[in-house]
Protein backbone atom coordinates (compact mmCIF):
# COMPACT_ATOMS: atom_id res chain seq x y z
CA UNK A 1 0.00 0.00 0.00
CA UNK A 2 2.45 2.41 0.93
CA UNK A 3 4.10 4.09 -2.11
CA UNK A 4 7.03 6.08 -2.94
CA UNK A 5 5.99 10.27 -4.55
CA UNK A 6 6.68 8.20 -8.13
CA UNK A 7 4.46 5.81 -7.76
CA UNK A 8 1.67 8.05 -6.53
CA UNK A 9 2.25 10.15 -9.85
CA UNK A 10 1.27 7.32 -11.80
CA UNK A 11 -1.83 6.82 -10.31
CA UNK A 12 -2.92 10.25 -9.34
CA UNK A 13 -1.34 12.78 -11.06
CA UNK A 14 -2.15 15.91 -9.45
CA UNK A 15 0.11 15.77 -5.94
CA UNK A 16 2.95 14.80 -7.15
CA UNK A 17 5.22 17.71 -5.87
CA UNK A 18 3.28 18.98 -3.15
CA UNK A 19 5.43 18.43 -0.11
CA UNK A 20 8.26 20.08 -1.90
CA UNK A 21 5.96 23.70 -2.29
CA UNK A 22 4.12 23.21 0.42
CA UNK A 23 6.21 23.56 3.26
CA UNK A 24 6.36 27.41 3.38
CA UNK A 25 3.16 27.74 4.60
CA UNK A 26 1.90 30.63 2.50
CA UNK A 27 -1.36 31.04 1.26
CA UNK A 28 -0.61 30.03 -2.23
CA UNK A 29 2.26 28.05 -3.64
CA UNK A 30 3.17 26.84 -6.71
CA UNK A 31 4.93 23.34 -7.94
CA UNK A 32 5.18 21.43 -10.89
CA UNK A 33 2.70 18.27 -11.97
CA UNK A 34 3.96 15.66 -13.95
CA UNK A 35 1.93 13.93 -16.05
CA UNK A 36 3.09 9.97 -16.80
CA UNK A 37 2.11 8.41 -20.18
CA UNK A 38 1.70 4.91 -19.35
CA UNK A 39 0.52 5.11 -15.81
CA UNK A 40 0.55 0.70 -16.20
CA UNK A 41 4.33 0.74 -16.64
CA UNK A 42 5.33 2.90 -13.52
CA UNK A 43 6.75 1.58 -10.42
CA UNK A 44 8.62 2.65 -7.30
CA UNK A 45 11.49 3.40 -9.31
CA UNK A 46 11.84 6.96 -10.69
CA UNK A 47 12.28 6.26 -14.09
CA UNK A 48 9.42 7.45 -15.81
CA UNK A 49 7.89 8.81 -19.07
CA UNK A 50 7.37 12.77 -18.43
CA UNK A 51 5.21 13.66 -21.22
CA UNK A 52 4.13 17.43 -19.88
CA UNK A 53 4.15 19.53 -17.30
CA UNK A 54 2.62 22.83 -15.99
CA UNK A 55 2.79 24.87 -13.11
CA UNK A 56 0.34 24.69 -10.08
CA UNK A 57 -1.52 26.97 -7.94
CA UNK A 58 -1.53 24.93 -3.86
CA UNK A 59 -4.25 27.00 -1.64
CA UNK A 60 -4.38 26.31 1.42
CA UNK A 61 -7.78 25.59 3.04
CA UNK A 62 -9.41 24.86 6.42
CA UNK A 63 -12.37 23.15 7.36
CA UNK A 64 -15.90 24.29 6.94
CA UNK A 65 -14.26 27.30 5.00
CA UNK A 66 -15.11 27.82 1.16
CA UNK A 67 -12.85 28.25 -1.34
CA UNK A 68 -12.58 29.29 -4.96
CA UNK A 69 -10.94 28.60 -7.93
CA UNK A 70 -11.69 28.21 -11.67
CA UNK A 71 -15.26 29.00 -11.38
CA UNK A 72 -15.75 25.79 -9.06
CA UNK A 73 -16.24 26.74 -4.76
CA UNK A 74 -16.05 23.84 -2.33
CA UNK A 75 -16.02 23.41 1.18
CA UNK A 76 -14.71 20.59 3.06
CA UNK A 77 -17.70 20.05 5.42
CA UNK A 78 -16.93 17.69 7.69
CA UNK A 79 -13.76 14.67 8.43
CA UNK A 80 -15.07 11.43 9.86
CA UNK A 81 -12.49 8.74 11.16
CA UNK A 82 -13.74 5.15 11.37
CA UNK A 83 -12.85 2.67 14.20
CA UNK A 84 -12.75 0.13 11.47
CA UNK A 85 -9.04 -1.31 10.17
CA UNK A 86 -8.36 -4.13 7.98
CA UNK A 87 -5.02 -5.94 7.16
CA UNK A 88 -4.09 -5.95 3.55
CA UNK A 89 -0.31 -6.84 1.96
CA UNK A 90 0.50 -7.25 5.65
CA UNK A 91 -0.20 -3.66 6.68
CA UNK A 92 -2.98 -2.54 9.03
CA UNK A 93 -5.25 -0.04 6.91
CA UNK A 94 -8.05 2.45 8.24
CA UNK A 95 -10.81 4.46 6.68
CA UNK A 96 -11.65 8.48 6.64
CA UNK A 97 -14.32 10.20 4.93
CA UNK A 98 -14.32 13.11 3.44
CA UNK A 99 -18.02 15.11 2.76
CA UNK A 100 -17.57 18.01 0.35
CA UNK A 101 -19.82 20.92 -0.84
CA UNK A 102 -19.03 21.44 -4.32
CA UNK A 103 -20.47 24.21 -6.21
CA UNK A 104 -20.26 23.87 -10.53
CA UNK A 105 -20.61 27.72 -11.49
CA UNK A 106 -19.20 27.12 -14.89
CA UNK A 107 -21.06 26.79 -17.91
CA UNK A 108 -19.79 23.00 -18.47
CA UNK A 109 -20.21 19.72 -16.46
CA UNK A 110 -18.06 19.24 -13.97
CA UNK A 111 -16.23 15.66 -13.47
CA UNK A 112 -15.50 15.33 -9.75
CA UNK A 113 -14.02 11.69 -9.72
CA UNK A 114 -10.76 10.07 -8.66
CA UNK A 115 -10.73 8.89 -12.07
CA UNK A 116 -10.68 12.50 -13.60
CA UNK A 117 -8.00 13.40 -11.17
CA UNK A 118 -10.02 15.71 -8.75
CA UNK A 119 -8.58 14.23 -5.30
CA UNK A 120 -5.33 12.57 -4.15
CA UNK A 121 -4.50 12.20 -0.56
CA UNK A 122 -1.42 12.14 1.71
CA UNK A 123 -0.65 10.39 5.24
CA UNK A 124 2.23 11.98 7.19
CA UNK A 125 3.92 13.54 4.28
CA UNK A 126 4.10 10.06 2.60
CA UNK A 127 1.27 9.90 -1.00
CA UNK A 128 -1.14 6.90 -0.73
CA UNK A 129 -3.40 5.65 -3.69
CA UNK A 130 -6.09 5.62 -1.09
CA UNK A 131 -8.53 7.24 -3.09
CA UNK A 132 -10.09 4.70 -6.09
CA UNK A 133 -13.31 2.54 -6.99
CA UNK A 134 -13.38 0.54 -3.75
CA UNK A 135 -13.44 3.45 -1.68
CA UNK A 136 -17.50 4.14 -3.00
CA UNK A 137 -18.55 0.93 -1.89
CA UNK A 138 -16.78 1.60 1.50
CA UNK A 139 -18.89 5.31 1.71
CA UNK A 140 -22.08 2.88 0.80
CA UNK A 141 -21.49 0.71 3.62
CA UNK A 142 -20.70 3.22 5.70
CA UNK A 143 -23.48 6.46 4.83
CA UNK A 144 -26.22 4.18 2.96
CA UNK A 145 -26.72 3.05 -0.76
CA UNK A 146 -28.19 6.56 -1.06
CA UNK A 147 -25.16 8.86 -0.01
CA UNK A 148 -23.75 11.18 -2.40
CA UNK A 149 -20.69 10.29 -3.79
CA UNK A 150 -18.96 12.53 -6.91
CA UNK A 151 -19.30 9.46 -9.19
CA UNK A 152 -21.01 11.70 -11.53
CA UNK A 153 -20.22 14.64 -13.42
CA UNK A 154 -21.91 18.24 -11.50
CA UNK A 155 -23.79 19.76 -13.81
CA UNK A 156 -23.62 23.72 -15.03
CA UNK A 157 -24.46 25.62 -12.65
CA UNK A 158 -25.67 22.71 -9.99
CA UNK A 159 -24.03 21.99 -6.11
CA UNK A 160 -23.61 18.88 -4.83
CA UNK A 161 -22.52 17.90 -0.87
CA UNK A 162 -21.25 14.11 -1.05
CA UNK A 163 -18.38 11.69 0.41
CA UNK A 164 -15.11 10.68 -0.84
CA UNK A 165 -13.80 7.83 0.93
CA UNK A 166 -10.03 7.25 1.28
CA UNK A 167 -8.38 4.31 2.95
CA UNK A 168 -4.80 5.25 4.63
CA UNK A 169 -2.66 3.61 7.17
CA UNK A 170 -4.06 2.83 10.46
CA UNK A 171 -1.85 4.69 12.62
CA UNK A 172 -1.60 7.90 10.15
CA UNK A 173 -1.34 11.42 12.24
CA UNK A 174 -1.78 13.54 9.92
CA UNK A 175 -3.78 13.82 6.61
CA UNK A 176 -3.48 15.97 3.66
CA UNK A 177 -6.65 16.27 1.26
CA UNK A 178 -6.27 17.29 -2.31
CA UNK A 179 -8.64 18.55 -4.41
CA UNK A 180 -7.95 19.83 -8.19
CA UNK A 181 -11.33 21.93 -8.80
CA UNK A 182 -10.62 22.22 -12.92
CA UNK A 183 -9.37 18.46 -13.16
CA UNK A 184 -12.81 17.80 -14.34
CA UNK A 185 -12.11 20.17 -17.25
CA UNK A 186 -8.91 19.63 -18.33
CA UNK A 187 -7.50 21.73 -15.76
CA UNK A 188 -4.95 21.06 -13.08
CA UNK A 189 -3.81 24.64 -12.55
CA UNK A 190 -5.08 25.18 -9.07
CA UNK A 191 -5.22 22.70 -6.08
CA UNK A 192 -7.06 23.28 -2.66
CA UNK A 193 -5.15 21.73 0.44
CA UNK A 194 -6.45 20.55 3.40
CA UNK A 195 -4.50 19.12 6.24
CA UNK A 196 -6.38 17.44 9.46
CA UNK A 197 -4.91 16.11 11.85
CA UNK A 198 -6.20 13.01 13.12
CA UNK A 199 -7.47 14.29 16.66
CA UNK A 200 -9.85 17.39 15.59
CA UNK A 201 -11.44 14.34 13.07
CA UNK A 202 -15.02 13.38 13.78
CA UNK A 203 -15.65 9.77 15.32
CA UNK A 204 -17.69 8.07 12.45
CA UNK A 205 -21.37 7.37 12.95
CA UNK A 206 -22.32 3.19 13.15
CA UNK A 207 -21.99 2.01 9.55
CA UNK A 208 -25.55 1.67 7.98
CA UNK A 209 -23.82 -1.95 6.83
CA UNK A 210 -21.28 -3.66 8.81
CA UNK A 211 -18.25 -3.67 6.39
Amino acid sequence: MKQTYWKFVGLCTGAMLLLSCAACGSKTEKGTVRIVEDKSAVTSSPALQEVDSQEVNFQTAEVGKEVEAKGVSATLDKVYLSDHTFTEDEQELGLVFFQLTIHNNTDQDLATSFLSNSFAILADGEGYPGIDIRSNRFVMLQFGEDAESFNDPIPAGESRQGYVGAELPADFSTVTFLYFPAAGLTDQSQCFTFDIAREDMEAAPEPVTKF
